[in-house]
């Protein structure tokens, strides 16, 4: 199977009004209108720019016969058939109207393009006018001379008319004329430009008499008639032109019903994009489609009083590169009913398993066993692998909420590209296609005591891509981060650089649905960062980052070590990382991969990222003093994304929950909660820093009494054990007090060592007791499995 696809190529303007990037304000505004669908509109599956030569191209559905080849085929050039103009007209009006009540005006209409496909009208090249800004973004023609309303002749600028849209019926009005009386009535062959462009319409004199010489219905007449009204105000609207008596007979066209969980020609063609992102680039340059000739960069017209900025072969006066032509594609189509899936297994089984239940699956022997899933790049790049994961996702997505869990199982197992937007939404327990009343009914303009820092922040956010650097883009941030300061103002919450990054990727991903965006946002920014954008944050950032500081330590204790020996903490390296889920550091791309996890992940997550980052860098901080740790940690080098979340994800489930809940004093040293000791003790070594007496007297089985000579036997001990607990007669308060478990970390490198946040005499009647009196028993086993003793 396969579908035909029509492709314009333009080239961006290089001068703009506010002088905004022509490319970037192109894009964006195709995304405004990339949802347009209707019976007979040519879908316009996208707009991009090439990455090589610069030109711009619009891809959209295409039909090989338009209209002007259908009535140069027949006999006088002209349509006999009255019922068949009459649904012709019918289906324009209404492909027309639908365009309008978008605000969308066609302005380039013409037979040529004017699509059939078995008799229905197929409307194309109806977005190159609103993409283009009337053709003040790119070089594009808008307008062909011998279908301009009068208005237009006289003003060149339809768009400065409070009546846009009934340029497009006048137009309309000449189409039928055409289809009627033959494509030479109004112009014969080799008519002048000057005749053409003349306003006299003296063949409007005899119209009704032509018309009617041909015995076309008198409502058909009334009809065209009434479009080619020269008076503006008097000229009738596309909805008026629906009441029309001439279609009360017609049956109306039914909308277009889509499967939300089928595979669309939209998905069709972005797996092929997705798969090859270069492949319409490719197709164009085999067609001759390279750069601009140095004919055509010549200027388009010399005033008298021209100063040398007119010769500018950049400026806006160079003549129109646009070629009114249409490069064809055939699209190959997959068959959803003949896929057969790659091999692509994963064991990440999400973070719905209690910590317990998983700490007690895993072998004794190690302490990381899953292995890393496949690379997301390799699954991205396999178009028949997307198309099975766009069908099972959107028939869940579908059922959303009541597939919650299954969204879950299924977004474990990678999320695709395609359905992003949809599946973070759902991730964050909102229904993509709910309505967002909460944003469409705030006031966005009032002001704020951040819209100055807003306007310095905004240009400045992730502008290497092209949609959120265009100033549509720029004025939706704005939007809604001005609707979250006033929605959370009362809460406390405030603006701090660094929102504008994390909105970023939600609103890459669904504009231009801003209400999507804003609520996906607002609950993002409420479950990860609680308290950390309030007015004043110092509480909430210092027991984040005291967070990182023990992680780091209990899994890496050798960078934790030299980091501290260094005198570099947390709060020196770590707080963009923090404030923005490392979206001010990561290009989008690989914040898409990143947040993937994240979204499903517990708020309790995120510092593991930190911890994971940092041990990926290790072997180079390990290697530099104060100012070259900081310069690296400030400048990151490329990030394995991949293995940052599985070295990350992997340390969460085997991290004991009171780790990172329980706010210890002392540094780098966490603590335990006794009811998590109790599930891991069996797996855990057991370090016993009471005095001796108390040891002999009484000890939890199989621990060992610290001494600075068993250094070496904890250390390798420590290698097979889940954890390294430390015991005291008091849980220690101070760095004093904790200095001989601070041995354990700095002098030897002992990871996942931990405080039990209990002092021993409240241990549980259920962990096993060991009394050896005077000699240590428990010890010297040890030192004999060891061979020590």
């Amino acid at each position: 199977m396969s579908t035909l696809l029509g492709i314009n190529h333009f080239w961006p303007t290089t001068e703009t009004r506010n002088n905004h990037r022509s490319a970037s304000a192109i894009i964006a505004r195709y995304h405004n209108i990339k949802q347009l669908s209707h019976p007979n509109l040519c879908h316009v599956f996208d707009v991009s720019q090439s990455h090589s030569v610069g030109f711009m191209y619009s891809v959209s559905s295409h039909y090989p016969t338009s209209l002007a080849s259908f009535l140069a085929s027949l006999p006088n050039t002209r349509l006999d058939d009255f019922d068949l103009a009459t649904r012709f007209a019918l289906q324009l009006t209404h492909a027309l109207n639908h365009l309008a009540e978008n605000n969308v005006y066609h302005l380039n209409l013409s037979l040529k393009n004017i699509l059939i496909d078995e008799n229905a009208i197929k409307l194309s090249n109806y977005h190159l006018n609103y993409i283009t800004d009337g053709g003040c973004l790119g070089n594009v023609s808008i307008g062909y001379p011998e279908m301009l309303a009068p208005e237009v002749m006289c003003l060149g600028d339809p768009t400065v008319l409070k009546y846009v849209e009934k340029a497009d019926v006048w137009t309309l009005g000449l189409i039928l004329v055409d289809i009627l009386l033959g494509l030479n009535h109004r112009f014969p062959a080799n008519t002048p430009l000057s005749d053409v462009l003349s306003t006299d319409y003296k063949w409007l004199d005899t119209l009704q008499q032509d018309l009617a010489s041909i015995n076309t219905p008198d409502f058909l007449i009334e009809f065209i008639q009434l479009c080619l009204t020269p008076s503006l105000i008097s000229r009738p609207t596309f909805e008026t032109l629906l009441n029309h008596p001439l279609f009360s007979n017609i049956p109306q066209p039914l909308p277009l019903s889509l499967n939300s969980s089928s595979i669309t020609l939209q998905d069709q063609y972005n797996l092929h994009k997705l798969t090859n992102p270069t492949f319409i680039e490719v197709h164009l340059q085999k067609h001759g489609v390279t750069s601009i000739p140095s004919i055509e960069r010549l200027p388009l017209y010399v005033s008298v009083t021209s100063t040398q900025a007119n010769f500018d072969s950049d400026g806006p006066n160079t003549t129109g590169i646009y070629r009114d032509e249409i490069h064809t594609y055939i699209l190959t189509l997959f068959d959803p009913t003949e896929i057969n899936i790659p091999s692509f297994t994963s064991t990440f089984k999400g973070f719905s398993e209690p910590w317990s239940v998983y700490i007690k699956s895993l072998p004794t022997s190690s302490k990381t066993k899953a292995k890393p899933r496949k690379p997301l790049t390799l699954k991205e790049k396999n178009a028949v692998y997307q198309c099975y994961r766009l069908l099972t996702l959107k028939q869940v997505i579908a059922e959303y909420p009541l597939s919650k869990t299954e969204l879950l199982r299924e977004a474990a197992i990678d999320i695709p590209p395609l359905l992003r937007a949809e599946t973070w939404s759902c991730l964050l327990s909102i229904d993509p296609n709910a309505p967002t009343p909460e944003y469409d009914l705030l006031d966005k303009s009032l002001p704020t005591q951040s819209d100055h820092q807003l306007s310095l922040d905004i240009p400045r956010c992730h502008q290497y891509n092209t949609l959120l650097s265009s100033p549509d883009s720029h004025a939706a941030q704005t939007r809604i981060l001005k609707a979250w300061i006033h929605t959370e103002s009362p809460l406390k919450n405030v603006y701090w650089q660094g929102l504008d990054a994390l909105l970023a990727p939600f609103l890459a991903l669904n504009y231009p649905n801003e209400g999507r965006a804003y609520v996906c946002f607002k609950v993002f920014v409420g479950k990860y960062f609680d308290g950390l954008f309030r007015e004043d944050n110092s509480v909430a950032l210092r027991k984040c980052l005291k967070r990182i500081e023990y992680l780091v330590a209990m899994h890496d204790p050798v960078v934790a070590s030299h980091l501290y020996n260094l005198g570099i903490s947390p709060d020196m390296y770590a707080i963009p990382w923090v404030m923005t889920m490392f979206a001010q550091v990561l290009q989008l791309d690989r914040i898409y991969h990143l947040w993937d996890t994240l979204l499903q992940a517990p708020p309790t997550f995120p510092p593991f990222l930190v911890v994971s980052l940092l041990i990926q860098l290790r072997e180079s901080l390990l290697q530099k003093d104060f100012s070259a740790c900081l310069l690296q940690l400030s400048e990151l080098p490329p990030i394995d994304i991949e293995s940052l979340i599985f070295t990350a994800t992997e340390m969460w489930r085997q991290t004991p929950p009171s780790i990172y809940t329980l706010t210890p004093q002392t540094p780098l040293i966490p603590q335990i909660s006794l009811p998590d000791l109790t599930s891991i003790i069996k797996d855990s070594l057991i370090i016993d820093f009471r005095d001796a007496d108390s040891f002999s007297n009484h000890h939890i089985q199989g621990s060992i009494s610290y001494s600075s000579a068993l250094l070496e036997i904890i250390k390798h001990k420590s290698k097979a054990a889940t954890a390294v607990v430390c015991i005291y007669s008091e849980v220690p308060t101070t760095a004093d007090e904790a200095a001989s478990a601070f041995e354990l970390v700095v002098q030897g490198g002992i990871s996942h060592v931990c405080i039990l946040a209990s002092d021993f005499s409240r241990m549980p009647s259920a962990v096993s007791m060991c009394c050896c009196g005077a000699v240590p028993q428990c010890t010297t086993d040890l030192l004999r499995e060891l061979g020590l003793h």
